[in-house]
């Protein structure tokens, strides 16, 4: 980093913290955070929560995750890793989005969205943080036998939703192996209440939200 300004949403290694005095007050002092790009080293520098509540340090917090965020042609919630750039200490071949990586982004994840304060400003964040997981309803309905293949793949977007064409079209002409055609007609027979009940089979659930959906599950 010697010869380059590093770019803005740049990662650091960590932050050391300087103490250094306030203009027109020899008696006042204030800490600095002086981010780490790797000239330091790691184990002889502050941890970043204890100055987190800092302007520029909340400017930084929000900074990675939407760097981490950003709408792309990548079409998973997972964090795609180019070759070269995982850890500085094993081999090269390593291109996608392997185990380690993801469990190291979901806990980044979950202390972002621990570490912003409150404020109007890091709303929009806090949501994007708490919507990029696999939906809340989905790990609530989702039974212990069973499962099925998912909706849709968008650019950085995954649709959730069972879609019941696609489902038993691929178990009728044999797109899904044996073991997941077996999976989705357990998922169904367990999850009949919701997908059948008194009505037809339904195309897609859930089509809506919160009350659009049970309104929509009520038998005429």
């Amino acid at each position: 980093m010697d010869c380059h300004s590093p770019g803005q949403g740049l990662m650091p290694v960590s932050f050391k913290v300087h103490i250094v005095p306030l203009d027109g007050d020899e008696f006042a002092t204030e800490e600095v955070p002086d981010p780490d790009f790797g000239e330091a080293a790691v184990g002889r520098v502050a941890p970043i929560d204890s100055v987190q509540e800092r302007v520029d340090v909340q400017t930084g917090i929000k900074m990675i995750p939407r760097l981490c965020l950003a709408d792309g042609f990548d079409m998973f919630p997972t964090l795609l890793v180019t070759d070269g750039s995982c850890m500085i200490d094993r081999r090269m071949g390593i291109h996608g989005h392997p185990l380690q990586i993801q469990a190291l982004f979901y806990s980044a994840l979950l202390c972002a969205r621990e570490m912003l304060a409150p404020e109007d400003g890091s709303a929009d964040l806090i949501r994007a943080l708490n919507n990029h997981q696999t939906s809340s309803w989905l790990v609530e309905w989702m039974p212990k036998k069973g499962g099925y293949l998912i909706g849709n793949l968008q650019p950085a977007h995954m649709d959730f939703r069972f879609f019941s064409l696609g489902n038993m079209w691929s178990v009728a002409s044999s797109i899904a192996t044996t073991d997941q055609s077996h999976a989705i007609l357990d998922l169904i027979e367990a999850k009949w209440g919701d997908l059948v009940a008194n009505m037809p089979f339904k195309i897609l659930y859930h089509a809506l939200d919160g009350r659009g959906t049970a309104i929509m599950q009520v038998p005429s």
